[in-house]
C-alpha cells in the first residue's frame, strides 16, 4: 500500500484521541511508580510532562468542535509546559547543571508569537512554523545532556532516549522546512502527507519518550544495585581479609602469651625450669601420682664448689659450669623427667613413676657423667662434680613440699660427707 495514501487516509482527530489515551494511561502508571518504588530526580517532572501531553492531545482532538481559543492558546501553553518539564527533568536525571534562562526565553518568545499570530494576525502557517521550530529546539535541548559519555552500564537508555529525541528534532525540522517552502495551509488540518507524517511522528516521539523514562529509571536502578552488590562483595572480601588478619594476630598474640608464660617459668641462664615453673610441675605430678597411686621421687642436685669457680674464673666461668650441669641433666634424664633450677647452684629433678631405688641409680649416673665433664674456659679446663640428695614422695604429702624438703636434707648430708656423692632420705633405703 502506498504510504502517502495511507498517511492521507489517517483522521487527525482520531490520531490525537489515540495520543491522549496513550499518554493518559502512562501518566497514572508513572505517578504510581514514583510513589511505589525508588525513582530519581527529574522523574516527577517527566510524569507531569506526560499529563500535559495527554491534555494537549485531547485539546487537539476536539479542536474545531468547541472553538479554537482553548486548543490554540491552552494547547500551546501545555506544549511549552511539557517541553520545559522534559528538558528540566532530563538535566536533573543525568545530574547536569542547566542555565534555565534560554529555555524560558525561548518558551516565552514562542507563546508571544503564537498569541500575535492568533489574536492580531490569524495565520495558521506562521503558527505552524513557530511550533515546528520550537519543538526542534526543545528536543535538541533535551537530547544535549545525553550526548556526552554515558555512565557505565547505562549506555542503552542514554542512546535510546537520544535517538527518540533526534527523531523528534528531525521530524520537526522537516515539518518546518515544508511549512516554509510549500506551506499553503489555511485550514485546520491539512490532508497533505507531510503534515500527517509530522503528527504521527510527534505521537511516536511522545510514546518513545515515555518508554525512555522507564528505561532510564530501570537502567539506573539496576546499575546502582549492581554497584551496591559489587561494593558489598568488596566490603565482605575486605572484612574477611580483616577477620583473617585479626585471627592471625590473635593467634600470634596467643602464641606470644604462651611463650611469655614459658619464659616466665624458664631459667634464663640454663634454659631449664625456674623455681616457679618447677614448683608448678611438682604440684601437677603430685596430683597425678596421688590420683593413680604411682611412685614419684625428687632429686636435689648441687654443683660443688661454685663459689670457688666464680672466684677463680669469674661469674662467666661459673655460668658456663651451671649451663653444663643443666645440659648433662638433659642428656641423662628421660623426656618425662622434669629438671629445674631453684636458684644459685641448686637444681631439682622430678622423677615420675620412679621409686627411691630407681632414683638412686639415676642419681649415680648423673653424678658420674658430671664428674667426667670438663668445661673449657680461658684456655683451662674446669672439673665439675655434683652432690645429690634423693627422697621419695609419700601419699601423706599432698603438695610435694615434704619430698623436696627431705631430698634437700639428703643433699645436705651428701655435702657433709665430702660432696660428689649421692645420698637418700635416712629412713628410705636405696639398693
Amino acid at each position: 500500500m502506498d504510504p502517502v495514501l495511507l498517511l492521507k487516509s489517517i483522521d487527525a482527530n482520531s490520531l490525537f484521541f489515540a495520543g491522549a489515551l496513550v499518554a493518559g494511561i502512562f501518566t497514572p502508571v508513572m505517578l504510581v511508580t514514583m510513589y511505589m518504588r525508588k525513582t530519581y530526580p527529574g522523574y516527577g517532572k517527566w510524569a507531569i510532562c506526560e499529563l500535559c501531553c495527554s491534555a494537549l492531545f485531547f485539546l487537539q482532538a476536539i479542536r474545531g468542535t468547541l472553538g479554537d481559543l482553548a486548543p490554540v492558546i491552552l494547547g500551546n501553553v501545555l506544549t511549552c509546559a511539557a517541553n520545559v518539564l522534559l528538558v528540566c527533568g532530563m538535566y536533573e536525571f543525568v545530574e547536569r547543571k542547566m542555565n534555565p534562562a534560554p529555555l524560558y526565553a525561548l518558551s516565552i518568545a514562542f507563546l508571544s508569537g503564537v498569541g500575535y499570530f492568533y489574536f492580531l494576525q490569524n495565520d495558521i502557517r506562521a503558527r505552524t512554523i513557530l511550533l515546528s521550530a520550537y519543538l526542534a529546539a526543545m528536543h535538541l535541548y533535551a537530547a544535549w545532556p545525553l550526548l556526552g559519555r554515558a555512565p557505565r552500564r547505562r549506555i542503552l537508555g542514554f542512546r535510546f532516549t537520544a535517538a527518540v529525541l533526534a527523531m523528534g528534532t528531525l521530524s520537526a525540522l522537516v515539518h518546518l522546512v515544508d511549512a516554509i517552502i510549500l506551506g499553503d495551509r489555511n485550514t485546520l488540518y491539512s490532508a497533505r502527507a507531510t503534515y500527517m507524517a509530522f503528527y504521527v511522528g510527534e505521537l511516536m516521539v511522545v510514546i518513545g519518550i515515555t518508554f525512555s523514562f522507564f528505561i532510564l529509571t530501570n537502567e539506573r536502578a539496576s546499575a546502582e544495585l549492581l554497584d551496591a552488590n559489587t561494593a558489598l562483595a568488596s566490603e565482605v572480601k575486605e572484612r574477611l581479609k580483616a577477620e583473617s588478619a585479626l585471627r592471625s594476630e590473635v593467634g600470634e598474640r596467643q602464641r606470644l602469651e604462651v611463650e611469655l608464660k614459658e619464659l616466665a617459668k624458664t631459667d634464663e641462664l640454663t634454659g631449664v625450669l625456674n623455681r616457679r615453673g618447677l614448683l608448678e610441675a611438682m604440684e601437677r605430678e603430685v596430683q597425678r601420682a596421688y590420683r593413680f597411686t604411682h611412685r614419684l621421687s625428687v632429686m636435689m642436685v648441687d654443683l660443688d664448689y661454685l663459689k670457688k669457680i666464680n672466684d677463680t674464673y669469674g661469674h662467666e666461668g661459673g655460668d658456663r659450669a651451671l649451663r653444663q650441669v643443666a645440659e648433662t641433666c638433659r642428656k641423662i634424664l628421660r623426656t618425662v623427667d622434669i629438671v629445674g633450677r631453684l636458684g644459685g647452684d641448686e637444681f631439682a629433678v622430678i622423677l615420675p613413676e620412679t621409686s627411691i631405688d630407681e632414683a638412686s641409680i639415676v642419681g649415680e649416673k648423673l653424678r658420674t657423667a658430671t664428674s667426667r665433664t670438663e668445661v673449657q674456659f680461658g684456655g683451662e679446663s674446669i672439673l665439675l662434680s655434683v652432690s645429690i640428695g634423693i627422697a621419695e614422695w609419700s601419699l601423706s604429702d599432698k603438695t610435694g613440699d615434704s619430698a623436696i624438703s627431705e631430698a634437700d636434707g639428703a643433699l645436705y648430708r651428701a655435702k657433709h660427707d665430702g660432696r660428689n656423692c649421692v645420698r637418700v632420705k635416712n629412713d628410705q633405703v636405696a639398693l
